[in-house]
Protein backbone atom coordinates (compact mmCIF):
# COMPACT_ATOMS: atom_id res chain seq x y z
CA UNK A 1 0.00 0.00 0.00
CA UNK A 2 1.32 3.39 -0.97
CA UNK A 3 1.61 6.50 1.45
CA UNK A 4 -1.31 8.21 -0.50
CA UNK A 5 -3.42 5.14 -0.53
CA UNK A 6 -2.71 5.08 3.47
CA UNK A 7 -3.57 8.38 4.10
CA UNK A 8 -6.71 8.43 2.17
CA UNK A 9 -7.90 4.54 4.14
CA UNK A 10 -7.32 5.76 7.24
CA UNK A 11 -8.64 9.49 7.01
CA UNK A 12 -11.98 7.46 5.55
CA UNK A 13 -11.83 5.37 8.86
CA UNK A 14 -11.60 7.97 11.00
CA UNK A 15 -14.24 9.97 9.40
CA UNK A 16 -12.56 12.95 7.88
CA UNK A 17 -13.36 15.30 4.15
CA UNK A 18 -10.66 16.51 2.90
CA UNK A 19 -12.46 20.07 3.90
CA UNK A 20 -11.92 19.08 7.36
CA UNK A 21 -8.06 18.34 7.20
CA UNK A 22 -7.56 21.38 5.18
CA UNK A 23 -9.44 23.46 8.11
CA UNK A 24 -7.16 21.84 10.54
CA UNK A 25 -3.58 21.29 8.96
CA UNK A 26 -4.06 24.63 6.81
CA UNK A 27 -2.20 22.35 3.51
CA UNK A 28 -4.94 23.24 0.82
CA UNK A 29 -7.05 20.64 -0.64
CA UNK A 30 -5.47 20.83 -4.24
CA UNK A 31 -2.61 19.50 -2.07
CA UNK A 32 -3.54 16.54 -0.23
CA UNK A 33 -5.54 15.46 -3.20
CA UNK A 34 -2.23 14.75 -4.68
CA UNK A 35 -0.66 13.14 -1.72
CA UNK A 36 -3.45 10.77 -1.50
CA UNK A 37 -3.84 9.98 -5.29
CA UNK A 38 0.55 9.86 -5.74
CA UNK A 39 0.54 12.49 -8.02
CA UNK A 40 3.96 14.08 -6.71
CA UNK A 41 4.16 16.56 -9.95
CA UNK A 42 1.79 18.58 -8.79
CA UNK A 43 3.15 19.00 -5.00
CA UNK A 44 5.93 22.20 -4.70
CA UNK A 45 9.22 21.51 -4.10
CA UNK A 46 10.95 18.33 -1.35
CA UNK A 47 11.36 20.38 1.38
CA UNK A 48 7.62 21.61 1.37
CA UNK A 49 5.99 18.13 0.15
CA UNK A 50 7.74 16.14 2.80
CA UNK A 51 6.47 19.19 5.61
CA UNK A 52 3.34 18.64 4.23
CA UNK A 53 3.24 14.99 4.69
CA UNK A 54 4.61 15.10 8.16
CA UNK A 55 1.40 17.25 9.03
CA UNK A 56 -0.93 15.13 7.84
CA UNK A 57 0.17 12.33 9.26
CA UNK A 58 0.40 13.71 12.48
CA UNK A 59 -3.09 14.40 12.54
CA UNK A 60 -3.86 11.01 11.98
CA UNK A 61 -1.89 9.77 14.61
CA UNK A 62 0.31 8.05 12.13
CA UNK A 63 4.05 7.47 12.60
CA UNK A 64 5.50 10.42 11.17
CA UNK A 65 9.15 9.97 11.08
CA UNK A 66 7.79 6.52 9.21
CA UNK A 67 5.55 8.11 6.88
CA UNK A 68 7.91 10.76 5.92
CA UNK A 69 10.64 8.16 5.11
CA UNK A 70 7.98 5.91 2.56
CA UNK A 71 7.19 9.18 0.85
CA UNK A 72 10.60 10.43 0.16
CA UNK A 73 11.98 6.99 -1.19
CA UNK A 74 8.29 6.83 -3.21
CA UNK A 75 8.81 10.47 -4.56
CA UNK A 76 12.28 10.70 -5.01
CA UNK A 77 14.03 7.32 -4.99
CA UNK A 78 18.07 7.56 -5.38
CA UNK A 79 17.59 11.50 -4.17
CA UNK A 80 17.36 10.49 -0.89
CA UNK A 81 20.98 9.02 -0.94
CA UNK A 82 22.07 11.92 -2.66
CA UNK A 83 20.84 14.04 -0.18
CA UNK A 84 22.82 12.44 2.75
CA UNK A 85 26.12 12.16 0.53
CA UNK A 86 25.87 16.30 0.10
CA UNK A 87 25.69 16.65 3.83
CA UNK A 88 28.68 15.57 4.21
CA UNK A 89 31.17 16.58 1.11
CA UNK A 90 34.96 15.83 1.35
CA UNK A 91 36.80 18.91 1.94
CA UNK A 92 39.03 20.12 -0.62
CA UNK A 93 42.64 20.26 0.26
CA UNK A 94 44.50 24.07 1.08
CA UNK A 95 47.64 23.54 2.27
CA UNK A 96 49.20 23.21 -1.08
CA UNK A 97 47.42 26.81 -1.87
CA UNK A 98 48.74 28.22 1.11
CA UNK A 99 52.61 27.47 1.01
CA UNK A 100 52.26 28.58 -2.90
CA UNK A 101 52.37 31.94 -1.02
CA UNK A 102 56.43 32.84 -0.30
CA UNK A 103 58.42 35.45 0.72
CA UNK A 104 60.01 36.26 -2.38
CA UNK A 105 56.59 36.84 -3.92
CA UNK A 106 55.84 39.27 -0.36
CA UNK A 107 59.13 40.89 -1.57
CA UNK A 108 58.25 41.52 -5.35
CA UNK A 109 54.96 42.68 -4.45
CA UNK A 110 56.48 45.20 -1.81
CA UNK A 111 58.96 46.75 -4.24
CA UNK A 112 56.28 47.04 -7.41
CA UNK A 113 53.63 48.84 -4.65
CA UNK A 114 56.67 51.61 -3.57
CA UNK A 115 57.44 52.09 -7.51
CA UNK A 116 53.69 52.40 -8.46
CA UNK A 117 53.80 55.09 -4.92
CA UNK A 118 56.48 56.88 -6.18
CA UNK A 119 55.03 57.76 -10.12
CA UNK A 120 52.23 58.46 -8.52
CA UNK A 121 53.52 60.96 -6.43
CA UNK A 122 56.04 62.90 -9.28
CA UNK A 123 53.26 62.23 -11.82
CA UNK A 124 51.02 64.80 -8.95
CA UNK A 125 53.72 66.77 -8.91
CA UNK A 126 54.68 67.64 -12.97
CA UNK A 127 50.95 68.45 -13.19
CA UNK A 128 50.10 70.39 -10.33
CA UNK A 129 53.68 72.57 -10.21
CA UNK A 130 55.01 72.34 -13.90
CA UNK A 131 51.93 73.18 -15.79
CA UNK A 132 50.15 75.86 -14.26
CA UNK A 133 47.66 77.82 -16.02
CA UNK A 134 48.53 81.64 -16.76
CA UNK A 135 46.15 83.22 -15.01
CA UNK A 136 43.27 85.50 -17.25
CA UNK A 137 42.16 88.74 -16.99
CA UNK A 138 40.02 89.11 -13.50
CA UNK A 139 37.40 91.21 -15.89
CA UNK A 140 33.78 90.72 -14.66
CA UNK A 141 31.41 88.35 -15.75
CA UNK A 142 28.18 89.90 -16.58
CA UNK A 143 25.43 86.57 -16.77
CA UNK A 144 23.00 86.69 -19.28
CA UNK A 145 19.70 86.74 -17.18
CA UNK A 146 16.94 84.71 -19.27
CA UNK A 147 13.30 85.52 -18.87
CA UNK A 148 12.22 83.06 -16.94
CA UNK A 149 9.85 80.68 -18.91
CA UNK A 150 6.38 79.93 -17.93
CA UNK A 151 6.08 76.29 -16.56
CA UNK A 152 2.93 74.52 -18.43
CA UNK A 153 0.67 74.15 -15.60
CA UNK A 154 0.93 69.78 -14.19
CA UNK A 155 -1.47 67.42 -15.49
CA UNK A 156 -2.79 65.26 -12.62
CA UNK A 157 -3.35 61.76 -13.39
CA UNK A 158 -6.14 60.18 -12.39
CA UNK A 159 -5.79 56.85 -10.26
CA UNK A 160 -5.54 53.54 -12.21
CA UNK A 161 -9.00 51.78 -12.20
CA UNK A 162 -8.56 48.15 -11.25
CA UNK A 163 -11.68 45.59 -11.89
CA UNK A 164 -11.29 42.43 -10.13
CA UNK A 165 -8.52 41.95 -8.07
CA UNK A 166 -4.97 42.10 -8.91
CA UNK A 167 -1.51 41.15 -7.33
CA UNK A 168 1.88 41.94 -8.78
CA UNK A 169 4.71 39.56 -7.13
CA UNK A 170 8.40 40.82 -6.28
CA UNK A 171 11.00 38.66 -5.28
CA UNK A 172 13.69 40.06 -2.84
CA UNK A 173 14.82 36.16 -2.81
CA UNK A 174 14.14 32.94 -4.61
CA UNK A 175 10.80 31.76 -3.68
CA UNK A 176 8.29 29.15 -4.30
CA UNK A 177 5.17 30.06 -5.35
CA UNK A 178 1.85 28.44 -5.77
CA UNK A 179 -0.79 31.00 -6.94
CA UNK A 180 -4.49 30.05 -7.78
CA UNK A 181 -6.34 32.73 -9.74
CA UNK A 182 -10.37 32.54 -9.56
CA UNK A 183 -9.77 28.27 -9.06
CA UNK A 184 -7.36 27.77 -11.80
CA UNK A 185 -3.78 27.39 -11.09
CA UNK A 186 -1.56 29.70 -12.46
CA UNK A 187 2.16 29.19 -11.26
CA UNK A 188 3.57 26.57 -9.55
CA UNK A 189 7.20 27.12 -9.44
CA UNK A 190 10.61 28.80 -7.49
CA UNK A 191 10.19 32.49 -8.16
CA UNK A 192 14.06 34.00 -8.63
CA UNK A 193 15.47 36.73 -6.59
CA UNK A 194 15.63 40.06 -8.74
CA UNK A 195 11.67 39.08 -10.81
CA UNK A 196 8.13 40.32 -10.73
CA UNK A 197 5.19 38.57 -11.40
CA UNK A 198 1.96 40.13 -12.03
CA UNK A 199 -1.67 37.80 -11.64
CA UNK A 200 -5.58 39.31 -12.17
CA UNK A 201 -8.62 37.84 -11.62
CA UNK A 202 -12.16 38.29 -12.16
CA UNK A 203 -12.86 37.17 -8.12
CA UNK A 204 -10.03 36.04 -5.93
CA UNK A 205 -6.57 35.14 -5.94
CA UNK A 206 -5.05 32.51 -3.52
CA UNK A 207 -1.11 32.36 -2.71
CA UNK A 208 1.08 30.03 -0.73
CA UNK A 209 4.35 31.54 -0.62
CA UNK A 210 7.35 29.21 0.55
CA UNK A 211 9.96 31.89 1.65
CA UNK A 212 7.27 34.51 2.84
CA UNK A 213 9.73 36.64 4.19
CA UNK A 214 11.49 37.26 0.62
CA UNK A 215 8.93 38.62 -1.22
CA UNK A 216 6.72 41.99 -1.47
CA UNK A 217 3.01 41.85 -3.16
CA UNK A 218 1.52 44.67 -4.26
CA UNK A 219 -2.34 44.27 -3.80
CA UNK A 220 -4.84 46.55 -6.27
CA UNK A 221 -2.03 48.85 -6.58
CA UNK A 222 -1.62 49.35 -2.65
CA UNK A 223 1.74 47.53 -1.41
CA UNK A 224 1.18 44.89 1.36
CA UNK A 225 3.30 44.26 4.64
CA UNK A 226 5.31 41.15 4.24
CA UNK A 227 3.26 37.79 4.45
CA UNK A 228 5.85 36.32 7.59
CA UNK A 229 9.40 36.16 7.89
CA UNK A 230 12.39 34.35 5.89
CA UNK A 231 11.81 30.41 5.50
CA UNK A 232 7.61 30.88 6.53
CA UNK A 233 5.30 28.62 4.89
CA UNK A 234 2.01 31.32 4.47
CA UNK A 235 -0.82 31.31 2.47
CA UNK A 236 -2.98 34.48 1.49
CA UNK A 237 -6.45 35.02 -0.43
CA UNK A 238 -6.51 38.95 -1.99
CA UNK A 239 -10.34 39.00 -3.01
CA UNK A 240 -11.80 41.20 -5.86
CA UNK A 241 -12.72 44.78 -4.74
CA UNK A 242 -14.72 47.42 -5.89
CA UNK A 243 -11.91 50.36 -7.34
CA UNK A 244 -14.00 52.39 -9.64
CA UNK A 245 -16.02 54.48 -7.29
CA UNK A 246 -19.73 53.51 -8.91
Amino acid sequence: MGIGEKFKAERIKQGYSLQEVEDDTKIRKYYLEAIENDNYDLLPPKVYATGFVRRYAKFLDLDVEECAQIFKYAAYGSSVKEELMELNPTSTPTRGIESSITWKNVAIALVFLIAVIWVGDFLIAYFTEGHKVPPQNNLPIVEKSDPEEEKPPEVVKPNKVIRGVEIIVEAEQNCWLSVIVDNESQYNATLPAGEELAFQGENKISLTAGNAGGITITYNGEKMPPLGNIGDVKDATYTALDNTGE
